[in-house]
């Protein structure tokens, strides 16, 4: 179970993001039914607001939604934008149902 928790955060930064800002554990109700075509939305609109509001800032805020500011910390198996948006949303059918 460790190994797919680490699989999915790695493969779904975006997803692990999220539930950080709201506090949503994984593969709770909420998590699963969680859009994350929602997810880059808010993750884009909190960087625009986020780079604009605080360009000379350079230390992190947990929950500001700021997580690329510094991409060399991020996880090198982390997903691109263009990977992320480029995931088709069927794959992830077979998480929320029991085998």
């Amino acid at each position: 179970m460790k190994d797919i928790v680490e699989q999915w955060n790695i493969q779904s930064p975006i997803d692990r993001w999220w539930r950080e800002k709201y506090k949503i554990p994984f593969n709770s109700p909420a998590h699963r039914s969680a859009s994350f075509i929602d997810m880059a939305f808010e993750l884009i609109e909190d960087k625009i607001y986020f780079d604009l509001d605080n360009q000379e800032e350079d230390k992190y805020i947990p929950g500001s939604g700021d997580i690329w500011k510094n991409i060399e910390h991020i996880e090198p198996k982390a997903l691109s934008d263009e990977e992320f948006f480029n995931l088709d949303i069927k794959m992830f059918d077979k998480f929320d149902k029991p085998e």
